[in-house]
């Protein structure tokens, strides 16, 4: 049987958690974490070192209830999602996280630190995302999580 979509939700327990890194391969980014084993997904190991961990991040998509930033910038954390959905324009991308902020209503906290290395879990990065997201063709694209 193929599933074509699953859903996790409820509680924020530790499995759901772990499912959901796993396919996103997001203990790619902690460090001393050893992955054994396979997992498919339409066939494919993801954890093949072919994978483009982009496009399977993109495929699999995960929506936090807590700020979840990756460890980059402010500005590469709002613009991560226009990036894989194809925008590449710096002007265009430019707007998009200044209007993402201002939606957010997280411009003026934040405008003049927007390359600094995210550290932490902050609540601008998930409001930025979700207002970005929500802007959808506004953004300049598709732009869907």
């Amino acid at each position: 049987m193929k599933i074509r979509s699953l859903h996790l939700s409820d509680h924020p327990d530790v499995e759901n958690l772990l499912i959901l890194k796993t396919l996103n391969r997001m203990n790619d980014l902690v460090p001393n974490v050893k992955i054994e084993g396979t997992v498919l997904l339409d066939g494919e190991d993801i954890y093949d070192p072919q994978v483009d961990t982009t496009l399977l991040r993109k495929k699999v998509g995960m929506v936090f209830q807590q700020p979840n930033p990756f460890p980059m910038s402010i500005y590469d954390n709002v613009a991560y999602d226009p990036r894989i959905h194809g925008i590449k324009n710096k002007a265009q991308l430019d707007e998009i996280v200044e209007r993402s902020l201002k939606g957010a209503a997280l411009w003026d906290e934040v405008s003049d630190r927007l390359k600094e290395i995210c550290t932490g879990t902050f609540r601008w990065s998930a409001a930025a995302s979700l207002y970005c997201k929500s802007a959808g063709s506004r953004a300049g694209g598709s732009v869907n999580g």
